[in-house]
């Protein structure tokens, strides 16, 4: 999973236990104690830097009240979501050269 696709997993899974709770849940996961939130895909980078760490001799208990991390989606799940993304990339193509006239030639990515 590369760094932005799994920045905007964990983005979705913010927002929507956001919205279960009632509130921003920016800083309520065991990543956040990694989390430099000014550089590029934050929580990502977190999420790796909590990953690095787990099973390692260093001892670095979590403190109470921090959510844990939630599951990572099947590498094949992922496949077909970028498959179908893809797909949804060629027939907005598709249908604005329609509306347009144009004549396009367009290339389908497996």
């Amino acid at each position: 999973m590369t760094l932005e696709a799994l920045q905007h997993y964990l983005d979705v899974e913010k927002w929507n236990e956001s919205a279960a709770r009632g509130e921003d849940m920016c800083g309520k996961y065991l990543r956040c104690r990694y989390c430099y939130r000014y550089e590029a895909n934050p929580c990502a980078n977190a999420h790796n830097r909590l990953a690095a760490l787990d099973g390692t001799a260093t001892p670095d208990p979590a403190p109470a009240g921090l959510l844990p991390e939630p599951p990572l989606p099947a590498e094949e799940a992922q496949a077909a979501e970028t498959r179908e993304e893809r797909r949804q990339v060629v027939r907005l193509a598709a249908s604005r050269s329609e509306n347009a006239g144009e004549r396009v030639r367009l290339f389908v990515f497996r």
